[in-house]
């Protein structure tokens, strides 16, 4: 085995050494937000005043600071995927930089400003400014340009145009419904009207009322039956032939957010990913999963759940915890809820807790036996130090509880489990 690393250059040089192809375009931003970007950025302030900057690259591509906007993430796919040169310009979406909404007609993201290999031949070092550029906003419209630029690329030889065309429509539709199901699930697990009255920074004005649930899950199946039935009437995997085309990309944000929320929302009733049904959409999945453009550039499911929740407001949290052995996870919980004080004990003896963190000791022993017996980890306290304590908590256990000393071989297993699932909920919504 290697050698423990204790010192942060033996860290830098054994990922050096190793080259994953993240770290070729990875450049850090100090003192600005974010302070890191894996592709090249300008180093302009994401909000606030100041000029349009200016940049020696023939691509500037505007989006937003955090990579949560899906209809940036098509554009970012696409220019990762055709290997065009960009620099990326962070926009923070709360609080614009004044250029931006001056410049930009809508003034959301996404945004290319182009500039031609002859404005960049005469400005020299000092770059192309946003004002000099062709700008070219909208999603869809980048994606064509793109398409129009890079020939072959984003629409490959043996696209079906005809397919495209109707995957095009399909996408919108797709998140449409998606969406909806996801926001009626929500408010039927919350009595019936939750969703419908949540507003958001980015949405202050409340949503139109969610459909009925059994309306919206039909919805939401008839999209899913179309997109089997394009999917199964090309060669397939992707939406317009057997290479991933621009439709993939106007589609895929969209997809693996749902793929994420679906299950956070149990109530909806319906499965996206592993249907015997759907078995051309699960190839689809699997095959754009390795497409690199998709690899550099995708989300994962805790943060599309945190995210589409809390823009949503609908609160989703991690998929229930279901146990393995019911009976082993049931022994878990009792044995802890039985012995708890001689566990609160130990934990603030040997966790390093400080004294007079027994009430929050108990409350995380608490959320974990929950967690053994209804699959729930629970919510995250309102305080962050109590979070700290449960997080402190879920990591101890595992790591003291013995077999069969302590319960049974397969409790312990049960019990690790669930304290690994209370541990990643620990700050959400934080």
């Amino acid at each position: 085995p290697s050698p423990s690393i204790t010192s942060w250059p033996a860290v830098e040089a054994a990922a050096a050494a190793a080259a994953p192809p993240a770290l070729a375009t990875y450049t850090t931003r100090p003192g600005l937000v974010p302070s890191s970007s894996p592709n090249p950025a300008l180093p302009t302030p994401s909000t606030g005043p100041g000029p349009a900057p200016a940049s020696t690259a023939p691509i500037l591509f505007a989006r937003d600071t955090h990579g949560w906007c899906p209809f940036a993430q098509r554009v970012w796919m696409a220019l990762t995927h055709v290997g065009a040169p960009f620099e990326t310009v962070f926009i923070d979406l709360r609080a614009k930089p004044d250029w931006y909404p001056a410049t930009v007609p809508t003034s959301k993201v996404p945004a290319l400003f182009l500039a031609t290999p002859e404005q960049l031949a005469a400005a020299g070092p000092a770059g192309v400014p946003v004002a000099e550029r062709e700008m070219v906003f909208e999603s869809l419209d980048i994606l064509a340009r793109l398409d129009a630029d890079f020939p072959g690329v984003l629409s490959p030889p043996e696209t079906d145009a005809a397919a495209a065309e109707a995957a095009l429509a399909l996408a919108e539709r797709f998140g449409t419904a998606g969406y909806g199901l996801v926001r009626s699930a929500a408010a039927a697990g919350a009595g019936g009207g939750a969703a419908a009255t949540t507003t958001t920074a980015s949405s202050p004005t409340p949503p139109t009322p969610p459909l009925p649930l059994p309306e919206a899950r039909a919805a939401f199946e008839a999209v899913l039956a179309e997109w089997e039935a394009l999917l199964a009437s090309t060669p397939g995997p992707f939406l317009a032939g057997p290479a991933a085309s621009l439709v993939d990309f106007a589609l895929a944000p969209m997809a693996e957010r749902l793929a994420s929320t679906i299950p956070a929302s149990p109530a909806a009733g319906v499965a996206l990913r592993g249907r015997p049904d759907r078995p051309a959409i699960e190839a689809w999945y699997v095959a754009m999963a390795a497409v690199p453009a998709v690899a550099a550039v995708r989300g994962d499911p805790a943060t599309h759940r945190a995210v589409f929740g809390r823009i949503a407001g609908l609160g989703l949290s991690a998929p229930p915890y279901v146990p393995a052995d019911p009976a082993a996870s049931a022994e878990a919980a009792a044995k802890l809820a039985s012995n708890r004080a001689a566990v609160v004990a130990d934990t603030i003896k040997n966790a390093g807790l400080a004294a007079g963190t027994e009430a929050a000791v108990e409350a995380a022993l608490l959320r974990i036996a929950g967690c053994l017996v209804s699959g729930l980890p629970g919510k995250a306290a309102e305080v962050a130090a109590d979070n700290a304590v449960t997080a402190a908590v879920a990591a101890f256990l595992p790591a003291r509880v013995s077999a069969p000393r302590d319960m049974s071989g397969g409790a312990a297993v049960e019990l690790r489990a669930a304290c690994a699932r209370v541990a990643e909920g620990c700050y959400t919504g934080i």
